[in-house]
This record gives C-alpha cells, structure tokens and sequence, in this order.
C-alpha cells in the first residue's frame, strides 16, 4: 500500500507527525506534504491531482482548530477521480488538540459534520484523535483493514447568483 500523510501546517509536522513517523520503520510507503487549504488553495487543487495520478491507496490528513483540509482535498480528489475517470482515494482525518480544547473540538467537528461522511474517522461520533490515532490508521494500513470502497454521493446542483439587487 502507498499513503500520503498532509499536515496542515508545518508546526503539526514539528510537534506531532515527525517526531512519531521518522524514528519507526513501516511495512508500507509513506510520504508527507505540508499544505494548509485556507492558506494555499492552489497548491490544494495541485495536491489532490498529484494524488489521483501519484499511485496513493490513502491519503491521511493531520490537523486542529478549523480542519477543513480533509474535506476540502476530499472534494477535489473526488472531481479529480470524476473527470479523469480514475480511482478516487479514501481520504482519512486525524485530528489535533489539547484533550477538551475548542481547537480539538472544532478540528473533531470540522470532520464528523462533513454532508455524507465521506471522509473516515473513526467513528460516526469522533474523528481519529492524535498520534495514537495516527498509529491506529497506520497499523490498520499495514494490515490491508483500511475500507477501501468509497461511499455513494448525491450530488447537488450549484446555485449561482440566487439573489442580486441591482
């Protein structure tokens, strides 16, 4: 299996992701990007193409506070897989936070609220938390008990310019 880890920001990476991954060795590929969707939305849209042409069976998004990235790379992924009539990539989210912080709490919501739980946490309640919950999807990697089928969407039709006063 081949995964790519996403760290929100440069600080999960230093406090959290590399001190856990570089000590250890793991019986499947894994590399890491650094891209935070609020900050570098193009650098997103060209993360999820890399993705869907790159080989990956699993992408694992880490993060806090307002953790979109796992939704937003998920949707592009998702219109990447659509129109290039590829594989889509099961996209995973752990999330990071004091234990009982709003920044926890927000990251946590920001996964389990997304229309369609089309993103994998843990469980319908709560999303995978920490460096234990990073290990736990790792370790569930390396044993091939990733769900790999995707969940159906429904598609909903964009409506532009609804209202305008002038």
């Amino acid at each position: 299996m081949k995964g790519k880890i996403v760290c929100g920001s440069r600080s999960d990476w230093d406090k959290t992701v590399g001190p856990f991954l570089t000590p250890r060795q793991w019986r499947i590929n894994l590399d890491v990007a650094i891209c935070s969707c609020h900050r570098n939305p193009l650098e997103t849209f060209l993360l999820a193409l890399t993705i869907i042409f790159g080989g990956y069976d699993f992408v694992i998004c880490v993060g806090g506070k307002a953790f979109a990235l796992p939704g937003v790379l998920d949707a592009w992924i998702y219109f990447f897989a659509k129109i290039f009539k590829r594989k889509p990539v099961l996209v995973i989210a752990v999330v990071l936070g004091e234990p009982g912080s709003r920044a926890l709490l927000a990251a946590d919501l920001s996964v389990v609220e997304i229309p369609g739980e089309t993103v994998l946490a843990a469980s319908p309640d709560h999303a995978y938390m920490g460096v234990m919950g990073l290990e736990e999807v790792i370790r569930l990697a390396e044993h091939n008990l990733l769900p790999m089928e995707q969940k159906s969407r429904t598609e909903k039709p964009a409506e532009l310019e609804v209202w305008q006063n002038y």
